[in-house]
């Protein structure tokens, strides 16, 4: 229901506006709110922790995006998508305030915040993309040590995914 009542919402966008990054970020958020909510019915901590990073991340991305683009405070706060660990308010008045990303970021993230701060001021871009996807790796990395609980499953479907086996 949430996914289609987006693409009916970025539907009309697109009809009214033309610009189809507006339209994209309608269907974006409903995405990470359908993952989010489906993490949440599921409860699991490894899953919630998988999309709540993902949503830093894309905040993360297009935080540098409108940036580097010189587009408004307005933009930025339409595009940012809450249910991440670093709300779009605090990302909004760090940007606001000149505070760096690297202030506002950490965790797994961090590394790409810095990165992204670099990008800003005419850095490598690639890197810090290559940054942010490092960090949700690492993450998923991380459930690999784990000898038992969710993570193990998890590996196990992997794997059975991986060699053709459907009754994983």
């Amino acid at each position: 229901e949430t996914l289609a009542a987006a693409m009916a919402d970025a539907k009309t966008v697109l009809a009214e506006t033309r610009d189809p990054q507006l339209a994209d970020i309608a269907l974006d958020k409903a995405y990470f709110e359908e993952l989010l909510s489906e993490a949440d019915t599921v409860s699991s901590p490894l899953l919630a922790g998988y999309v709540r990073l993902n949503i830093d991340a894309a905040n993360l991305r297009t935080t540098v995006r409108v940036v580097k683009m010189g587009k408004s405070a307005d933009i930025l706060s339409r595009a940012l998508i809450a249910g991440g660990a670093v709300p779009p308010d605090t990302i909004l008045g760090a940007w606001e305030s000149g505070i760096t990303l690297a202030a506002i970021y950490d965790g797994e993230l961090s590394a790409a915040a810095k990165l992204g701060d670099d990008a800003v001021s005419g850095g490598d871009l690639t890197a810090f993309e290559r940054e942010c996807d490092n960090a949700i790796v690492s993450y998923m990395s991380a459930a690999r040590s784990k000898p038992f609980g969710e993570e193990v499953h998890s590996q196990v479907v992997r794997v059975r995914s991986v060699r053709g086996n459907v009754d994983a």
